[in-house]
């Protein structure tokens, strides 16, 4: 019986660092798709010029399969609201926040920095946040 318990909780154990991996995985799936979708707009997006002025996001509301429900540029969008504390949508999954700020080591280049949070339902505060940066050219 110690042998048998002992090989099932190995097995227990790997694949419990098996399922880690492939959520993780899909969450940088996610941030790949979102810049090859938003790419157009994330060069149009201007960072601040004053230094103490604060970005304007983009803000957007995903399901599961990674398809837009809300958009901070969508005309009458909520989710700006939504963002802070949680959304209510049932098909709700993460949010992604699209930042992009002047980069301090080359005056030439802004940062874009991705954020995925999930879950949407769940308050900004205690979000699971994986961030993800990229350069772009001014």
């Amino acid at each position: 019986m110690a042998v048998t318990a002992t090989s099932l909780l190995a097995i227990i154990g790997m694949l419990m660092g098996t399922l880690g991996v492939a959520k993780d995985s899909k969450v940088e799936t996610t941030s790949g798709v979102l810049l090859r979708q938003l790419a157009g707009e994330i060069r149009e997006m201007q960072a601040p010029t004053l230094p103490d002025a604060e970005p304007q996001p983009v803000i957007l509301l995903m399901d599961e399969s990674m398809k837009i429900l809300e958009h901070s540029r969508f005309e009458g969008s909520s989710v700006r609201e939504m963002y802070d504390s949680g959304a209510s949508q049932a098909s709700a999954a993460s949010f992604a926040r699209i930042d992009r700020v002047p980069n301090p080591e080359d005056p030439l280049m802004d940062r874009i920095i991705i954020r995925v949070e999930s879950p949407a339902a769940a308050p900004a505060a205690i979000r699971t946040v994986r961030r993800y940066a990229a350069l772009s050219p001014k």
